[in-house]
């Protein structure tokens, strides 16, 4: 859903601009609305990988090893 949203955010324009210059459309794909829809679903797409691993236990998992590991160089 975020990259369909990020596809429906290009304007068409950009790619009516491609094929008048002759782009085939692999080009017009690799070239002109692939970079385009990287940079505008980034974004979302680290919120979305965030909310992730803050619904796992493997958030815990780390705490909980940063917690030892900072006692351990505070006893040290």
């Amino acid at each position: 859903e975020t990259l369909r949203g990020a596809l429906a955010s290009i304007p068409p324009g950009q790619i009516e601009a491609a094929a008048s210059l002759g782009l085939k459309s692999r080009a017009i794909w690799l070239k002109v609305i692939l970079p385009q829809l990287y940079m505008r679903s980034l974004p979302a797409i680290i919120n979305e990988c965030t909310i992730v691993v803050k619904g796992t236990a493997l958030l815990a998992v780390i705490t909980v090893v940063e917690v030892f590991r900072t006692a351990q160089q505070i006893g040290s």
